[in-house]
């Protein structure tokens, strides 16, 4: 007998957010070892070298140092003669790390004893990213385990059929899984795209390259992932997800990602009372006439926050019997809840770098919206819920987009098909653009945070706000500014530096040229209240675009 979940049933909920932060916590530990097996090499060189790529690739996208970039600046300071130069330097990036007293001592013992960093630089570089592999680890299981669940809610709501595969396949559930990713990427490609979090999969044309001993521990690691993700099915389906909607959801994602949870996991959790006020102040009310008609970006879209706010006022909006979307008597309900379906897919645009992110944020969404597509699938079975929730770097300009060919995989195939989507994005422009950028990261100097000089130099001849020692957020706002409609509005909550520091001085000459900030918040006496843990200074800028500067509203809170 399964277990039914409902909304009044709070035993049950709190059985299957038990077990659903038991299944992550479990694959944790199995990935935790495949992850070191890879790195040591023990199955291989291409295991190894396609893991430290898509774990470059996260980290790059997670705004850190990647391992490549850090390997050449410890070579760079470790074997020059001037130890307290090389002290000093690398104090400076070791800052960004949590265990820095510990590595850079070890590194300074080693240099007095004049070993050769070549030595020890796999297992060094193993030690200084050790808290992000946990994260790294931590998202993968946890992308594992809400693939799992989307395709079992799914089949409860009736919105597609199980998948099958034969029971006498080695390693049946790991063949399943990726069965499931294949062919659920067809209908959500935001979760069941192939990204950097994917590292566990190996395909079969690897296998040739690897000895006998490596091709032992492969099998053993895939043997034992095997009996995780039985788990995983197995306890998944243990419940009856039909009666499952976005109240329910909310309180289980809730529990298992609280706001500690997602802090570690990279994100900086907005408040919903910060989220509704931008939302209520860029005139992105419910009631309001030709609300459907209103296309809304959030450029750095995080776990999802501002869109799934956004989600909820559009719903409720497309429910109301407004003019602006009227439909005719008479029409089947499926063709109803089509339309709205078509309004919110079209309407709504996410962008983040980060894979997971925008994997939270189409999961998020997914339940929002799962009632309306089991009705439009059960007569049109091939429409897809395809969110324009993008994977991609929102500062990026030009996109050289490679050529398929008869050798492109999977994932080159993917990503080329992300690309294309992207570059078609940039091209269009948004009534509203709303969120949270990026924040505290500066972009200055070598040994910096991004260690990427051909970085800095691009954004420097690319955007006018780049002046001095500045804040990525400013760059973000001279981007949605350029991506507004002629009267389109911007509502971002970022530091209130920009207004006193130098650094501004560029973003302040794009508003004045552009539009008019129409009211301005000051929240920065609250900022370890909104963002706890952070050394902050908030504020709300609501921007109005083609409209000549103005008296602004301005609102200092206390």
């Amino acid at each position: 007998m399964k277990v039914v979940l409902k909304k009044d049933d709070r035993q049950a909920i709190s059985q299957f957010t038990g077990d659903i932060v038991f299944l992550i916590e479990e694959l944790n530990d199995i990935l935790n070892d495949i992850y070191v097996g890879f790195y040591k090499q023990k199955c291989g060189y291409m295991p190894k070298a396609t893991l430290n790529f898509l774990f470059d690739e996260w980290l790059t996208k997670n705004l850190s140092y990647n391992m490549e970039e850090l390997k050449k600046i410890l070579e760079k300071n470790y074997n020059q003669p001037d130890i307290s130069k090389m002290v000093s330097n690398l104090k400076v990036v070791f800052n960004n790390f949590q265990n820095k007293d510990e590595i850079l001592t070890e590194l300074l013992v080693n240099k007095r004893k004049n070993i050769k960093l070549d030595s020890f630089i796999d297992e060094f570089l193993y030690k200084i990213f050790k808290d992000k592999i946990e994260i790294f680890i931590d998202q993968t299981s946890i992308q594992f385990v809400g693939r799992f669940l989307m395709l079992f809610v799914g089949i409860d709501k009736n919105a597609w059929n199980m998948i099958t595969t034969p029971t006498s396949i080695t390693n049946r559930y790991i063949h399943f899984y990726w069965i499931i990713r294949n062919e659920m990427y067809k209908i959500i490609p935001s979760i069941y795209n192939l990204n950097e979090l994917d590292w566990v999969y190996i395909p079969d044309t690897i296998r040739p390259s690897l000895n006998v001993s490596e091709i032992k521990i492969l099998d053993s690691y895939e043997y034992q992932l095997d009996v995780y993700l039985n788990n995983v099915y197995s306890r998944l389906n243990n419940y009856d997800y039909s009666n499952v909607n976005s109240d329910i959801w909310k309180s289980v994602y809730q529990k298992i990602l609280p706001k500690e949870q997602t802090n570690k996991l990279g994100f900086v959790h907005t408040p919903d009372e910060i989220v509704d006020s931008i939302l209520d102040m860029v005139g992105y009310i419910e009631n309001s006439e030709n609300l459907c008609n209103v296309i809304l970006l959030d450029p750095a879209c995080g776990s999802g926050t501002f869109l799934v706010n956004a989600l909820t006022r559009l719903i409720n909006h497309l429910n109301m019997d407004i003019k602006c979307h009227s439909i005719k008597r008479g029409t089947p309900e499926w063709l109803i809840e089509e339309k709205k379906l078509k309004i919110i897919l079209n309407n709504l645009h996410g962008i983040d770098i980060n894979p997971f992110a925008t994997f939270l944020t189409t999961l998020n969404l997914t339940f929002m919206l799962m009632d309306s597509f089991s009705v439009v699938h059960s007569k049109n079975p091939s429409f897809q819920l395809d969110f324009q929730i993008l994977t991609n770097d929102t500062l990026a300009e030009k996109i050289d987009i490679p050529k398929l060919d008869i050798f492109t995989n999977a994932r080159k195939t993917e990503a080329i098909e992300k690309m294309l989507r992207f570059s078609k994005l940039l091209k269009k422009k948004f009534d509203i653009i709303i969120g949270n950028p990026p924040w505290g990261i500066v972009l200055k100097g070598e040994l910096g945070p991004l260690g990427d000089e051909s970085r800095r130099i691009d954004y420097k001849k690319r955007f006018h706000s780049a002046v001095g020692k500045y804040d990525i957020y400013v760059l973000f706002m001279e981007r949605s500014i350029n991506l507004l409609t002629d009267n389109g509005v911007l509502g971002f909550i970022t530091q209130i530096m920009y207004l006193s520091q130098d650094y501004g001085e560029g973003i302040k000459d794009i508003i004045k040229e552009k539009g008019s900030i129409e009211i301005f918040v000051d929240l920065s006496t609250l900022g370890k209240i909104i963002f706890p843990g952070f050394t902050n200074y908030p504020a709300i800028t609501i921007f109005k675009n083609g409209e000549k500067q103005k008296e602004i509203r301005y609102i200092k809170v206390t």
